[in-house]
């Protein structure tokens, strides 16, 4: 029995022993790659070591802009206020990703998988997202002004209050989304699946809304004035 307590005791010494070597580690990478961000060198790393560090998490906050991220597997990375503008992240898995408050303008999201990732405030102006799928994904408070969402699946996404003015969301799968509040001033939905989606207190001023499928969306009868187009109610 004291031998057993004994090997319990040297194993634990080796355990904290071990979580300090790696948090010293760890410690150690997030100033090398802080250093790398300050000096707008951290995209050129190449891409495996980029999804390295946002496995490790240490990539929050940090400058991305520009950075060639095509195809990388950045399954439930935190790249929490990152600047990832004119990033390419086309065909990236995305999925469950912390993206929150991350600066995506003008970014490369095309076939992108962004399946339940948050996005809560994140700015994707401009951004290409078409043929994205973003179902089940957070998207309260964000920045779509003039996005590239055409074809793309917004299934039972949450845009309660997003900016969506100018937005292409032509043929776009909307159905169940919550767009209460939503800004769509402008924005094209020609076509767009809006079945059972939330449009209340949503700005439709001068959106397109031809062929638009909005059987079992909620709205009120006055928010369909002044748009563009006969919607399929």
């Amino acid at each position: 029995m004291i031998h057993k307590e004994a090997w319990y005791i040297e194993a634990g010494e080796d355990l904290k022993e071990f979580e300090s070597l790696r948090r010293n580690k760890l410690d150690a990478m997030e100033a090398y790659v802080r250093e790398l961000s300050r000096a707008g060198k951290l995209k050129d790393l190449p891409k495996n070591q980029l999804v390295g560090f946002a496995h490790f998490g240490i990539l929050r906050g940090m400058d991305l802009r520009g950075a060639d991220l095509w195809g990388a597997d950045l399954r439930e990375a935190n790249l929490q206020g990152a600047d990832l503008q004119e990033a390419n992240l086309q065909g990236a898995d995305l999925q469950e990703a912390n993206l929150q408050e991350a600066n995506l303008q003008g970014a490369n999201l095309q076939g992108a998988d962004l399946q339940e990732a948050n996005l809560q405030g994140a700015d994707l102006q401009e951004a290409n997202l078409r043929e994205a799928n973003l179902q089940g994904a957070n998207l309260r408070e964000a920045n779509l002004q003039g996005a590239n969402l055409r074809e793309t699946n917004l299934w039972g996404v949450d845009l309660k209050e997003a900016n969506l003015r100018e937005a292409n969301l032509q043929e776009t799968n909307l159905w169940g989304a919550n767009l209460r509040e939503a800004d769509l001033r402008g924005a094209n939905l020609r076509g767009a699946n809006l079945r059972g989606a939330n449009l209340r207190e949503a700005d439709l001023r001068g959106a397109n809304l031809r062929e638009a499928d909005l059987r079992g969306a909620s709205y009120g009868p006055s928010q369909l004035e002044n748009t563009v187009g006969t919607p399929i109610t």
